[in-house]
């Protein structure tokens, strides 16, 4: 299983991903510093670095080219003392994994340490076309891990903004893409679209252009159509369910473990959620053909009973409007039941 390195990560962080990552056979290590941090990656086939929360990006794309040398695969995720739009730009072109600011909340790192680690071979998926502090625009593959990862670049380049209105704005922006990656390219990893985020004195202005035809008069979306398509506000209907996440938890009933599945009530009206499942590890276009439905429910958590020890299943939600109109997913979970 894969191996993660966490440089001079405080111990409320390096329990966590024990905690998280052990029962699926990956290791958690820690080291003192970048010198450490190099000799220890040298020494041993590491997946997945966490840099030093104290250390600039500058110092830490630094790192990251170095350890690249050695380990062309590894994947690198920046804390640093503070972000903004200067260090997501910088961290974007230089491909790390992820940048989060020293204070952002715990359980968001050891996610998306859970992410990198089940990800697929690292790829270009995110490209860098205009970056500007006022101006940003990306290239992207339609995959749901690009979403995520995405989503939380543009959560540390919109740092002006009060915490409560930042998260509203980053909540429909992550709707949007949503929106685009399934309905203008089908979640087809293979294909891009082209994702703007510009400020001017009064507004913030996402733009989002995707290869399907749009919307059909005759039968809703067309994602074949071929036919650029421009999002300027949000068209989903009602905002999805977010803060996903499935724990392995033991089994009143015998020795196994079952799934508790989780998620947070989004803004608006809802007048139920249903909790859908994919076996594997991740929502493929293939797999996501397949998922099952595994309930209709008003609450904000599932038990999942009908799993086997040692399988992976991939979760996510959404949530039903009083009219009957059902929103765009939530994020993805993935989770391997311990034996």
């Amino acid at each position: 299983m894969g191996r993660v390195l966490v440089i001079r990560g405080e111990p409320a962080l390096l329990d966590a991903l024990h905690a998280a990552l052990s029962p699926s056979g990956h290791d958690v290590e820690s080291c003192d510093g970048n010198v450490e941090a190099i000799r220890h990656v040298r020494r041993r086939a590491t997946d997945l670095v966490i840099t030093d929360p104290t250390t600039t990006v500058n110092e830490d794309l630094a790192l990251a080219e170095e350890l690249r040398a050695t380990r062309p695969g590894i994947r690198i995720i920046v804390r640093t003392p503070s972000a903004g739009p200067g260090e997501v730009i910088v961290a974007l072109r230089a491909r790390v994994f992820a940048c989060f600011a020293a204070a952002a909340p715990l359980e968001e790192i050891v996610d998306m340490a859970r992410s990198a680690l089940s990800a697929g071979p690292a790829s270009d998926d995110i490209e860098v076309i205009s970056g500007l502090p006022h101006w940003l625009t990306l290239r992207v593959s339609c995959a749901l891990l690009t979403a995520e990862r995405l989503t939380r670049f543009l959560s540390e380049f919109e740092t002006t903004l009060p915490e409560a209105d930042r998260d509203l704005l980053i909540t429909a922006f992550r709707e949007m893409l949503l929106n685009a990656m399934e309905h203008g390219a089908g979640f087809d990893a293979d294909r891009v679209i082209e994702v703007t985020a510009a400020r001017t004195a009064r507004a913030i202005v996402y733009h989002f252009k995707d290869p399907g035809g749009g919307f059909d008069p005759g039968g809703g979306f067309d994602p074949g159509g071929g036919i650029d398509q421009d999002y300027t506000t949000a068209n989903s209907v009602g905002h999805p369910p977010h803060t996903l996440r499935a724990d392995p938890v033991p089994s009143p009933k015998n020795k196994q473990f079952v799934l508790n599945v989780t998620w947070k009530r989004p803004f608006g009206d809802v007048l139920n959620y249903r909790l859908y499942r994919v076996d594997g590890p991740t929502v493929s276009p293939a797999a996501f053909a397949r998922k099952t439905l595994l309930t209709q429910t008003t609450m904000t958590s599932f038990t999942d009973e009908k799993v086997n020890p040692g399988a992976t299943y991939t979760y996510f939600a959404t949530a039903r409007t009083v009219d009957g109109n059902e929103s765009s997913m939530s994020n993805a979970w993935t989770v391997t039941v311990p034996k």
